[in-house]
């Protein structure tokens, strides 16, 4: 009897088979079967299987189903102690079952057990997947957090449990996982042990549309069922993380997404401390983790325990922060050393804080608004096309939403010469990563600022130097530009490529030339 077997459904797999059952083959860990359930494939799918001379490798006709029904039936046949799912266009690295069986053996309050997982081909990142179950089920909430090819499984918990693939579900992994959660335990080695492919043609590429409506739908259900949170179709927007839900939305309509997205996960955590489904602990966690995905760049905007704020502008001498800025709605908060809260005033509001604090001189040295670097990300090509940041900065600005093309620049308060003159001298930097959707050209636009002073437009000079994308640098010298002249650069980026942008800015500091040059008019 062996100890592991493997259950590979195909269909049509004749493309990336054989890299697949070689790779299960040159397992260090020997102790095997390897049950091929095709689902009346039509090329040359079973002639590769038959090809092979190895008896531990069973081809099995099928019960024409669909992708869980074939599970569940080479479930069912299978006679190893252990089941070790492999998709016929995946690589299992040759250490995989051998970890993965003695974890296992060490660990039997564990049933189902993945690993980190490769992707290449199309997509290229690695999926590191949360190693603990109380951390697995809560990352549930947002995403299915076992990669499918990596799972190994204790086939006697399954029957014990009586626990199948839903069959005709788009999305049987996931649905699975969100009804078994309680039943069983989840964990994952923290390394990569697989290899997932991503092309062209491939299942998830082709129903994209239906998996996303599935699993939002799925997460509805699960909210309503286990935390008594009855989420309408209206907002249905709010779990949704493959498209953009806010692309092209008015300044109004993302705050609205803000505000909803805010309550959901506040209601999130006061629902769990009643039914305490989740860790508190590690449930804040996730959400916190989760946030920027959800938020789309734009969660600062309101005030919000799952997104710490980035100051608008930060006064120091050398690397010692002295007075940050931030601003929260029509509210701009003064920190010293960036954590000790020092004043709020409403812009425009309260007269006498305005013009009191106005004259204090460690106040007067402040921007109520910072000239901050203007920097656009411009992607071409089809109309899906987008970015998700990874990493967020206040630095950096989206032209999608129409309001965030001009943004209106307004002067500061106090009139804060003497430090502005000296941090003038001192260039910031700017590092920020993203992923792109779509493939086409990435414009990047590097602008000075308008500022509106006294109902006239004031043009500020900016420089930059030191740009590079992906450690790769497309500008080293100073170069200036105005908020009309932008400096353009361009780049050709892939579906799913992961990009880094790092640069220096500051405002321009005049040569003696072009100091005589004015002097001179």
């Amino acid at each position: 009897m062996p100890t592991v077997s493997v259950v590979m459904p195909t269909y049509n797999a004749e493309k990336f088979l054989k890299e697949a059952i070689d790779s299960i083959l040159d397992q260090t860990y020997q102790d095997f079967e390897l049950l091929v359930i095709d689902d009346n494939s039509k090329d040359n799918t079973c002639n590769i299987v038959k090809s092979y001379k190895d008896k531990r490798i069973k081809l099995i006709k099928g019960p024409q189903k669909g992708l869980a029904t074939a599970l569940n039936y080479g479930i069912k046949v299978a006679k190893g102690k252990y089941i070790a799912r492999m998709d016929a266009d995946d690589i299992s690295l040759p250490t995989r079952f051998e970890k993965q069986v003695t974890y296992l053996d060490k660990h039997p309050e564990i049933t189902i057990l993945g690993t980190w997982q490769e992707h290449f081909g199309r997509w290229n990142f690695v999926h590191k997947a949360k190693g603990t179950h109380e951390e697995c089920k809560a990352e549930l909430l947002f995403n299915c957090d076992l990669c499918h090819s990596t799972l190994i499984f204790r086939k006697s918990d399954f029957i014990k449990n009586n626990i199948q693939y839903p069959e005709g579900s788009p999305q049987e992994d996931y649905e699975l996982w969100l009804s078994i959660y309680n039943k069983v335990r989840f964990a994952n080695l923290q390394e990569n042990l697989c290899r997932h492919r991503t092309y062209e043609g491939s299942i998830t590429t082709q129903k994209t549309d239906i998996l996303t409506t599935y699993h939002v739908k799925l997460l509805q259900k699960f909210l309503r069922e286990n935390l008594h949170i009855k989420l309408a179709d209206s907002d249905l927007d709010l779990l949704q993380r493959k498209y953009n839900p806010l692309s092209g939305k008015s300044e109004v309509e993302i705050k609205d997404y803000i505000i909803r997205l805010n309550k959901l996960f506040e209601k999130i955590e006061k629902k769990n401390k009643k039914f305490n489904i989740f860790d508190p602990k590690i449930l804040h966690r996730t959400l916190k983790l989760n946030y920027p995905n959800f938020a789309r760049g734009y969660g600062n905007i309101i005030s919000t325990k799952y997104m710490k704020s980035l100051p608008i502008r930060v006064y120091s001498i050398g690397k010692i922060p002295l007075l940050s800025v931030y601003k929260k709605l029509k509210r701009y908060c003064y920190h010293l050393f960036k954590y000790i809260p020092l004043l709020d005033v409403e812009q425009h509001r309260n007269k006498t804080k305005y013009f009191l604090f106005k004259f204090i001189p460690l106040i007067s040295i402040c921007n109520v608004v910072s000239k901050n670097a203007r920097i656009d990300l411009i992607f071409t090509g089809s109309a899906e096309n987008n970015i998700i940041q990874l990493s967020y900065d206040k630095k950096i600005i989206f032209s999608a939403p129409n309001w965030y093309q001009n943004p209106k620049w307004i002067t500061k308060v106090g009139n804060g010469f003497v430090l502005d003159l000296i941090t003038s001298f001192f260039y910031k930097k700017i590092n920020f990563s993203f992923r792109c959707i779509g493939s086409g050209n990435l414009d990047i636009w590097l602008r000075g600022v308008q500022i509106n002073k006294g109902g006239h437009n004031k043009p500020i000079l900016f420089d930059y130097k030191d740009v590079q994308i992906n450690n790769k640098t497309i500008q080293s010298s100073q170069a200036v530009a105005w908020h009309d002249k932008p400096l353009k650069y361009s780049i050709s980026v892939k579906d799913g490529e992961y990009c880094n942008l790092k640069l220096k800015y500051r405002r321009h500091i005049p040569s003696i030339k072009e100091l005589i040059a004015q002097l001179t008019r």
